[in-house]
C-alpha cells in the first residue's frame, strides 16, 4: 500500500516547478549544465555571471529538490530525477522563445489588438530600411496605457532582451494601417508621424533617428509641409527645422527660408547629424 504524506491544512505548499524554475539564475544554471555538462560551483557562478553566494544557494535548492547532484566537486544533473527528460526538453525548447524582433511584435499585436501602433524606427522601416543601423528598440504607441500594460511589456523585455518604449495615446490616429514588419503584421501610422515620435523620446534623438529621417527624405517619402505641421503639434518645430537645415547643406533637398531661419536658431541642440550624413552620403 502506498502511503502519501498528510500535510497540515495550514501549511503553505509550493508547486515543485516553483522550486525548480523559480528564478532566472536557476534557469541559467540548468541550461549551462544541460548544454555544457558538469561544472564546479565557482565555474557555474562565473558562467552565469552570478554572485557566488547567490549561485551556491540556488544550487543547494536544486540539489534539495532532486534536480542536481554533486560528485567529485562537480555539479551535474541527477539521473534519478523522475522528470529529467521533460525538464531538459523544456529548457532547450524555450531557448529561442521571443528572442527576435518579429516574435516580440507578434506578441505585442496579440496583447494590444487595435489600440496600438508601432512608431519610430520600425515605422520608418515600412518604406525604407535604415542602412548601417540596427535597432533593438521598439517604440509602441498604446491608447489608454495602463500599469497592467507596462507590467506585460516589461515581461516581454525581460524574456527577449529587446527594449520596448511604450507611450500613451489619448486617441488613435486616423491614418493607421496594417503592415508587415520583420514578417509580422502589425499596426503602423504614417512614416512622418513615426519620425517625429523618435524625436519626442529622449533616447531616440540621436544617430538612429536622424539616419532614418534622412533616408526617407532622400527617398522622396517626406512631405516637408506635413512634416513641420506634425512637428508643431508635437512641440518639436525648432528641433526638426535644425535637422532639415543640416540635411539641406549636404544634399539636394531644398527647404523654405522660414525653416532655414528657424533651423539656425535651434541648430545648437543637435549633435549627431554630421555623423549620419557621413554614414549615408559620405
Amino acid at each position: 500500500m502506498v502511503k502519501y504524506i498528510t500535510r497540515n491544512s495550514h501549511t503553505s505548499i509550493m508547486h515543485p516547478m516553483e522550486t525548480v524554475l523559480g528564478t532566472r539564475t536557476k534557469v541559467r544554471l540548468l541550461h549551462f549544465i544541460i548544454t555544457s555538462g558538469p561544472a564546479s560551483r565557482n565555474g557555474l557562478a562565473t558562467e552565469i555571471s552570478g554572485s557566488k553566494h547567490g549561485t551556491y544557494r540556488q544550487i543547494e535548492e536544486l540539489i534539495g529538490a532532486g534536480v542536481l547532484t554533486e560528485k567529485g566537486k562537480k555539479v551535474r544533473l541527477d539521473p534519478e530525477f523522475p522528470y529529467l527528460d521533460d525538464l531538459t526538453n523544456l529548457i532547450l525548447a524555450s531557448d529561442h522563445y521571443m528572442n527576435l524582433i518579429g516574435d516580440v511584435l507578434h506578441r505585442l499585436d496579440i496583447l494590444f489588438g487595435n489600440r496600438y501602433y508601432i512608431g519610430g524606427f520600425q515605422a520608418a522601416a515600412r518604406t525604407i530600411t535604415p542602412i548601417d543601423y540596427v535597432s533593438d528598440t521598439i517604440l509602441i504607441q498604446i491608447r489608454d496605457l495602463t500599469e497592467r500594460d507596462r507590467t506585460r511589456i516589461k515581461a516581454i523585455e525581460n524574456i527577449s532582451g529587446i527594449e520596448i518604449i511604450p507611450l500613451n495615446l489619448d486617441r488613435m490616429p486616423l491614418d493607421m494601417t496594417r503592415d508587415r514588419i520583420h514578417g509580422i503584421e502589425v499596426w503602423t501610422a504614417t512614416v512622418e508621424r513615426g519620425q517625429i515620435e523618435t524625436f519626442i523620446h529622449g533616447d531616440c534623438t540621436s544617430y538612429g533617428a536622424h539616419l532614418a529621417l534622412l533616408q526617407n527624405m532622400m527617398g522622396g517619402d517626406i512631405d516637408l509641409q506635413r512634416l513641420m505641421e506634425i512637428a508643431k503639434n508635437a512641440g518639436m518645430t525648432g528641433n526638426m527645422a535644425a535637422t532639415l537645415l543640416r540635411f539641406s547643406r549636404r544634399t539636394s533637398i531644398q527647404i523654405p527660408e522660414w525653416i532655414e531661419a528657424l533651423g539656425r536658431d535651434n541648430e545648437a541642440n543637435l549633435h549627431d547629424c554630421d555623423l549620419v550624413l557621413n554614414a549615408v552620403i559620405g
